[in-house]
């Protein structure tokens, strides 16, 4: 008899990517605040019969005691050094190894993998926290195509959030056309007749227009927006505007170092991360006596000399980047200002630029391995801590930096 399937919508590169186990350079057995268990691999856990297992379950694995959910209904404690106390001396999981997948956390089996459904439709791609999924996702030269397939109706999947576009609560609002928004924000993206920064302004000034249209509360103008934007990438004159934009090295290096730097204060666990933090300041020649603008000149040479030469050859990372953020995050699926998602869409941009800009300056170049493992591990830091991206983008705002003048001096050199 044949399995019951369901349709999958997908980006092509899902199709292979597979995870490396004990060869991963940073497991995901690691590294995180929590791990959750579902209550279907709680009530398998009871039936274990190994004593190894049991003993770590009895004193690692406890109800939550708020929030409980089918998805959420306990956690497991993690080792002091945030690990977590199912992983063997060889870096395996202990649970998979002695029981099999099966009896793995929902989101233990799904990592990297996240999925939503919108109207009904599962929708998967990769976080870039794990860095194969990184390699697999970004380093194809082609870009990202997606895909739909069939999956058995079996597979456990880690959902994360699921809407209908068509729900009443939608009505006057742009959620309501989410699913157009998302695919001309993807259109934007991946033109190749413009420059990715230009893209990126091109998008802000939509989003900018957008913004002003659900002010107006005119959300169903919005299929007319998208249609006149569509026309506009045709014409010449878009690119003289986008010639005029303006740029200042020093001033998108003096905003993200101190955006930057609320993180560090904050703490940095991942030592991935900091490893690649500590490149960045000595890339440009940080200490404390040398002067902010000292470092704007050093952080526009490296630039010049170091960075600028490999992120020409291969701007297409940060398309994907790009395109699965926009992807995998429902942008720019909101419940406020939705001109907010694109200042953290460029915020993303911007901070993981920097960064590499100043490594590319410590190591006198960049490769592609030096790019994935910054973009990992500043997806493990700063993207699942979305209590920093938010702070950070309310701080843009309360300085009056969410204007298009200044977000394309974050996205423009």
């Amino acid at each position: 008899m044949a399995k019951m399937t369901r349709e999958i919508q997908m980006p092509l590169y899902l199709k292979s990517f597979n995870c490396i186990g004990s060869a991963c350079e940073d497991s995901c057995c690691f590294g995180w605040s929590s791990i959750t268990v579902d209550s279907k691999t709680f009530e398998k856990y009871s039936k274990i019969h190994d004593s190894a297992l049991k003993e770590i379950i009895d004193n690692k694995v406890v109800l939550n005691q708020t929030e409980q959910s089918e998805e959420t209904f306990a956690h497991v404690i993690l080792n002091n050094d945030s690990t977590c106390p199912f992983l063997s001396e060889k870096k395996l999981c202990l649970i998979q190894l002695k029981q099999g997948e099966k009896y793995l956390p929902k989101i233990c089996f799904a990592f990297p993998r996240v999925t939503n459904v919108i109207n009904g439709i599962l929708q998967k791609s990769v976080v870039m926290s794990c860095p194969e999924a990184v390699r697999v996702a970004l380093l194809n030269s082609k870009g990202i195509d997606f895909i739909s397939v069939q999956e058995p109706l079996d597979v456990r999947n880690n959902i994360s959030i699921s809407i209908n576009t068509n729900d009443s609560a939608f009505t006057d609002t742009p959620n309501k056309y989410f699913q157009d928004l998302r695919n001309f924000t993807l259109h934007i993206l991946k033109n190749r007749d413009y420059k990715l920064e230009e893209r990126l302004i091109i998008l802000g000034l939509f989003f900018q227009k957008l913004a002003k249209v659900c002010s107006e509360k005119k959300v169903d103008t919005i299929p007319e927006l998208i249609a006149s934007f569509a026309q506009l990438l045709k014409k010449e004159s878009l690119r003289a505007f986008l010639a005029k934009s303006p740029t200042s090295p020093a001033v998108q290096f003096k905003l993200l170092m101190q955006s930057a730097l609320i993180k560090l204060v904050q703490g940095i666990t991942n030592q991935r991360y900091a490893e690649c933090f500590i490149e960045f300041l000595h890339g440009i020649n940080h200490s404390p006596d040398i002067s902010l603008d000292i470092l704007a000149e050093n952080y526009r040479l490296a630039f010049e000399n170091h960075y600028a030469p490999f992120a020409f050859m291969h701007e297409y990372i940060f398309e994907n980047y790009l395109v699965n953020y926009v992807y995998n995050n429902l942008f720019p699926l909101c419940d406020g200002d939705i001109f907010d998602e694109y200042i953290k869409l460029v915020f993303h941009y911007a901070l993981i630029k920097m960064l590499l800009i100043g490594i590319a300056g410590f190591h006198q170049g960049l490769s592609l391995e030096l790019s994935v493992k910054l973009i990992q591990s500043f997806a493990k830091t700063i993207e699942h801590d979305p209590q920093y991206i938010n702070e950070t983008k309310d701080w843009f705002k309360r300085k009056g930096l969410n204007s298009m003048s200044y977000l394309s001096i974050l996205i423009k050199n």
